[in-house]
């Protein structure tokens, strides 16, 4: 896309196409008021939370609100069944958490962009991602204290000779599987 400024220079602008985008239509999204708490202090926080309305099957690349009526969208799930191959975030996202199972068994996912806010990773949250790109945690998510467990078993990450993680110095739990 091109556009115009008052004094009719031209840029350029990348714009992510999503199938589902939040930020046009929300009848695909449910945003619930929560409170999440914090897995390792047990400290609550207010927000919403984030994930497909209905029975109907999402597919492709999604964007995501990273707030929602003035409230900040704090965790994500329950996108496991769908056929999704990328999810980003409209803004700057305040997310804490991809929940337990939030992607679980989804094989068509290739990239999930991990907010620099995101606290914890839920158990199982991206298992069985068979087509999952792993992100560099250490740069992605700098504030990450907590990977459940499973959070990326049988995803078939390990290359032979096993697979290096870079894992920031904030993680306080590493799950086991």
């Amino acid at each position: 896309n091109i556009i115009a400024s008052a004094n009719m220079e031209f840029y350029a602008v990348f714009i992510k196409e999503s199938v589902y985008d939040a930020t046009s239509d929300l009848s695909w999204f449910s945003f619930e008021e929560i409170s999440w708490t914090h897995p390792i202090s047990g400290n609550s926080f207010p927000g919403l939370r984030v994930s497909p309305k209905g029975n109907r099957v999402l597919s492709g690349k999604i964007t995501l609100l990273t707030e929602h009526n003035s409230m900040p969208v704090i965790s994500c799930g329950g996108f496991s069944g769908h056929n999704i191959t990328h999810l980003f975030w409209k803004g700057t996202p305040k997310l804490y958490a991809y929940e337990a199972q939030a992607f679980g068994s989804v094989e068509t996912l290739k990239k999930v962009e991990m907010p620099k806010t995101l606290i914890a990773i839920g158990e199982s949250a991206f298992s069985a991602c068979t087509s999952l790109e792993l992100p560099d945690f250490a740069t992605d998510t700098p504030a990450l204290e907590y990977i459940g467990n499973y959070a990326y078993s049988g995803g078939g990450y390990a290359p032979t000779g096993g697979l290096t993680l870079n894992i920031p110095s904030t993680v306080q739990y590493f799950g086991h599987g």
